[in-house]
């Protein structure tokens, strides 16, 4: 029997149907490294004895995309895969992504079926499908429904103005590299 609600997870590859999708603290205690530095894009889950999943599928697939295995030589490959899942125990809407009905938690969840074994999308669609439910430390939208980077309250003080930031920053950049790139910009007094 299916849920009313289908349940999306965007996560490393190699979980079979039937697995249980473990917590970022189960992962430590049973000794894999788990650290939001091993993946830089992505950050640190809000409650790390909670797991996370998506009711909308594009934004699962644009995690598991997002997902990267770096290897000892320093090589990232981003390798990710998507699962249907099914949520065990209480369901809590994800802080990071309140009121966007769209990120959700529980301290458990069944894979009822590897959708996709290795997501493929382009960067700008990943982007796209995280960044128009992210907002900035103040709640306004990071991104604008365009793609255009919206203005932190921090840039503003420091007079940059939406028409200039557009100048610099290309549609549905990921935001981490935007700020790398505007701080550089910033520093040599371009902006």
């Amino acid at each position: 029997m299916r849920n009313e609600v289908d349940y999306w997870h965007g996560g490393a590859q190699g979980l079979r149907v039937g697995d249980r999708l473990l917590t970022a603290s189960e992962l430590v205690r049973r000794g894999n490294p788990y650290s939001s530095r091993s993946s830089p894009d992505l950050p640190a889950p809000t409650n790390l004895d909670r797991v996370y999943f998506s009711s909308e599928r594009e934004f699962a697939r644009a995690y598991g995309y997002r997902n990267e295995l770096i290897l000892p030589n320093g090589h990232r490959i981003r390798r990710g895969a998507l699962y249907r899942v099914q949520p065990a125990g209480q369901i809590e809407e994800d802080p990071d992504f309140a009121g966007a009905g769209v990120s959700w938690s529980a301290p458990s969840a069944i894979v009822l079926e590897v959708e996709e074994p290795k997501v493929s999308m382009r960067s700008s669609d990943a982007v796209r499908a995280i960044g128009k439910y992210s907002t900035w430390d103040d709640g306004r939208p990071m991104y604008l429904e365009d793609g255009r980077l919206a203005l932190t309250w921090q840039m503003e003080a420091r007079g940059v103005t939406q028409q200039r930031l557009d100048r610099f920053i290309p549609r549905w950049t990921p935001w981490e590299d935007a700020l790398a790139r505007l701080d550089k910009i910033m520093a040599l007094g371009h902006l």
